[in-house]
C-alpha cells in the first residue's frame, strides 16, 4: 500500500506570524529591500525598511515577489496571481503565499492569526465541513507553467471537498489524482495530498 508523506500539524501553528515578519521585497526593477512587512488587502503590502519607523504601502504590481519569514526554517513567498474558480469563472488577481512547491503548487491566503484553529476536526455528521474557526484560510492550486491559480475553497472543508472537481489541475497524472481522492479521508492536511502528487508526478 502506498502511504502519503507525513506533514505535521505544527507547521500551521508556525504560520501564525507569516503576514507580519522579517520581509524581503523583490521589485520588478531588480532592486531588493529588507525590513518587515504586513500584507494589506488583495494586492498590497505595508512595509517598514530596516532601521526606520516609516511604513510604506507597495502594490504587488511593482513587485516580483515578497518573502516573509515565519520562523528559522520556514519562509513563505507571496506573489500576485490571476485567480479563477473551480468552475472557470474569473476573480480579481490576489496575493497568495506558496506553501508547497512542485508540478502542482499549493498556495494560501487568509487571516493567518487564526491558523492555530485550522483543521480542528469537529464532527458534523455527513457534512463536507471540517469544523469552524474565527476566519477561514483559503487554498489555491497552480499547475506549473500556468499563469492563474485556482481557488479550491477554504479550511472549513474536508480534503475530499477541496480536491473535488480539480482534475484539470492534476491532468498530467489522472491515476494519481484518483488515488488521492480515494485516500482523502485518511489525510489531516491538504499538504499531504499535494506533496504526494508531486512525489509521484514530476511531469
Amino acid at each position: 500500500m502506498i502511504k502519503f508523506l507525513p506533514v505535521f500539524l505544527i507547521l500551521f501553528t508556525a504560520l501564525l506570524n507569516a503576514q507580519n515578519g522579517e520581509t524581503v521585497l523583490y521589485f520588478k526593477s531588480g532592486d531588493t529591500v529588507r525590513g518587515t512587512g504586513s500584507l494589506k488587502g488583495a494586492k498590497y503590502i505595508n512595509f517598514k525598511k530596516e532601521n526606520t519607523s516609516k511604513k510604506i504601502k507597495f502594490s504587488f504590481d511593482v513587485l516580483k515577489k515578497a518573502e516573509i519569514k515565519v520562523n528559522d526554517t520556514l519562509t513563505l513567498t507571496y506573489r500576485l496571481f490571476p485567480i479563477v474558480k473551480k468552475n472557470g469563472s474569473i476573480k480579481e488577481p490576489s496575493v497568495i503565499g506558496e506553501l508547497v512547491s512542485g508540478n502542482v503548487s499549493l498556495y494560501i491566503k487568509g487571516d493567518l492569526k487564526n491558523m492555530d484553529q485550522v483543521w480542528n476536526p469537529v464532527a458534523i455528521g455527513g457534512s463536507p465541513f471540517m469544523g469552524t474557526q474565527a476566519a477561514p484560510v483559503h487554498y489555491f492550486l497552480r499547475k506549473h507553467g500556468e499563469e492563474s491559480a485556482v481557488h479550491i475553497n477554504s479550511s472549513y472543508f474536508q480534503i475530499s471537498k477541496l480536491l473535488s472537481n480539480t482534475g484539470s489541475v492534476f491532468s498530467d497524472c489522472p491515476q494519481v489524482y484518483q488515488y488521492m481522492l480515494a485516500r482523502a479521508e485518511h489525510l489531516k492536511t491538504i499538504n499531504e495530498a499535494i506533496e504526494y502528487y508531486n512525489s509521484k508526478c514530476s511531469n
